[in-house]
């Protein structure tokens, strides 16, 4: 099982994209941070046993070296803590289980990655990670945001929603599908996404009339 992890240190501190574009060293140097910290992620696990990739999201919170949580909180809830040479792993409905870090190398990788990340040690990210930062200036963002010059649409909150829910797609929601870790079988019936707490929502959402999806009660607020 191959598994693509993203996390979203960006939020860890903004001013680390200030710059146009910042090489990747530079901009690690810039991401540390003393313990306790923490930052949303998310995991995309393939296997070639399942017909869509398994998604993930969450929370990592680094609490020193050789000590990390990660607490899953769509699309099931699970909490793993990293201590030392241990692992504990606690997931909603299930036995708790412990196991010793050298059985999950993937985890070796998030702590070693993730410690260096706010520790500013790029050469430590690279043991486990291949790094890489790209962006555009102001100007450009600009542009593409429909701000400036021309062939982009200004931002909208209230313009009109675009609906890819086909005839075809509709019929998609009645077929039983491979779902979770553990490969349940559920049919999804037109069920909305779930949207956890502390997810980051756009502040367009807010602005848009006649939203009604339950958002969270705690949640952070991008602009």
């Amino acid at each position: 099982m191959r598994i693509l992890l993203a996390l979203s240190v960006c939020l860890l501190s903004p001013r680390a994209w200030g710059d146009a574009v910042a090489d990747p060293e530079s901009l690690i140097h810039r991401l540390a941070r003393t313990a306790p910290a923490s930052v949303g992620f998310v995991e995309v696990r393939y296997s070639s046993l399942l017909r869509a990739p398994i998604v993930v999201s969450g929370e990592l919170t680094y609490l020193g070296p050789a000590r990390l949580d990660r607490d899953v909180t769509a699309p099931y809830r699970e909490h793993t803590a990293i201590r030392d040479e241990s692992v504990s792993i606690e997931r909603e409905g299930e036995q708790p289980r412990t196991l010793a870090l050298r059985r999950a190398p993937e985890l070796r990788g998030l702590l070693t990655g993730f410690s260096g990340v706010l520790a500013g040690d790029s050469a430590a990210v690279k043991r486990s990670f291949a790094i890489a930062a790209k962006g555009a200036d102001d100007a450009a963002k600009q542009r593409e945001l429909g701000n400036a010059g021309q062939g982009r649409a200004r931002p909208d909150a209230n313009a009109r929603m675009h609906s890819s829910m086909t005839w075809l797609w509709c019929l998609a929601e009645f077929v039983p599908m491979v779902s979770g870790l553990r490969g349940k079988i559920r049919i999804n019936l037109f069920r909305r996404r779930f949207v956890p707490a502390g997810a980051l929502i756009h502040e367009s959402v807010f602005r848009r009339t006649g939203y009604d999806r339950p958002l969270p009660k705690q949640r952070r607020i991008e602009t």
